[in-house]
C-alpha cells in the first residue's frame, strides 16, 4: 500500500527541465527576499528592537533551506503577530510551543 521513501540522488533530476523555469525561480527569489526585507524593517520598526537584517535575511534563507529541503512547512516573520505579542505584553519566546 504505501512505498517506503527511497531519496533521489542528483542522477535522478532532469536538468535540462529547470532551464526554462529560472526566470519563474528568479523572479519569486527576488519577490520572496524583498517581502522578507520589507517585513523585518516594519518588525524593526514597530518594536524598536534594532534588528540586523543581514543576519535576519541569512537565518531565514538557512532555516528555509533546511526545512524545505526535508519536505517541511516553511515560514517567516510576521510583523502582525509581533505587534500583537508585544501589545498584550508577551514574552520572546510566545509563539514557541
Amino acid at each position: 500500500l504505501f512505498r517506503s521513501h527511497r531519496p533521489s540522488g542528483p542522477t535522478r533530476i532532469t536538468w535540462e527541465a529547470l532551464v526554462p523555469q529560472s526566470g519563474q525561480v528568479f523572479g519569486t527569489v527576488t519577490i520572496s527576499t524583498i517581502s522578507l526585507a520589507l517585513r523585518i524593517s516594519a518588525i524593526d520598526s514597530a518594536t524598536e528592537a534594532h534588528l540586523d537584517p543581514d543576519r535576519e535575511l541569512r537565518l531565514t534563507g538557512l532555516v528555509t533551506l533546511l526545512v524545505g529541503g526535508t519536505g517541511g512547512l516553511i515560514g517567516s516573520h510576521s510583523p502582525g503577530l509581533v505587534a500583537l505579542n508585544q501589545e498584550v505584553g508577551s514574552a520572546r519566546t510566545s509563539g514557541v510551543c
